[in-house]
């Protein structure tokens, strides 16, 4: 959990930076929480088949022509519920755009998102014939996501997505989440 509120922490500072482009946004932040299930067998004997996630966007730019296509940031923290403690956590940009363009945008229009980013992943293991654990990274590399949502209300959503995680603990699946906007 510290290390989520790191990372959200350490993207607030950045969006701080950012000089407020967002006036032309409604809803310029997004914060959601959900579960995330990867999808390689051998991954989930360890780490479990639930992780819980939580995650948070900012839109920054909008597309003048599609006021609901944006470019922003993003962070994401996964945790999982299995033998080995595993976490993984992510920081990146990302383009959203609205899925119908129908001249009509709203916040319940469905739209779809791509992203890239830097991943950290962190395994703790706990060694059954000592009772000692022990910590390691298994990686840090460049990733990405894929989402679509909609939205349920104009500040609620809920989210279906897919990390790709290169690494080599192969931490790569699917998740759910809902969330807010505002």
């Amino acid at each position: 959990m510290k290390n989520a509120l790191f990372v959200l922490s350490a993207l607030a500072t950045v969006l701080a930076a950012i000089p407020a482009s967002a006036d032309s946004i409604a809803h310029p932040f997004d914060v959601k929480v959900g579960g995330y299930f990867p999808y390689d067998s051998g991954y989930r004997s360890n780490a479990g088949d639930t992780f819980w996630s939580v995650g948070g966007d900012y839109a920054f730019k909008t597309a003048p022509s599609k006021p609901n296509d944006t470019l922003g940031l993003y962070a994401d923290f996964n945790q999982s519920t299995g033998r080995s403690y595993n976490q993984f956590y992510g920081v990146g940009v990302q383009y959203k755009s609205d899925i119908l363009h129908d001249g009509k945008a709203t916040s319940k229009d469905p739209y779809y998102a791509i992203g890239v980013g830097y991943y950290w992943e962190q395994e703790t293991v706990q060694v059954s014939f000592n009772s000692s654990t022990f910590s390691h990274n298994t990686g840090n590399e460049v990733g990405g996501k894929a989402l679509i949502g909609v939205g349920l209300t104009e500040n609620v959503f809920v989210e279906g997505s897919y990390q790709y995680l290169p690494n080599k603990g192969n931490a790569s699946g699917f998740g759910a989440d809902i969330g807010l906007r505002f």
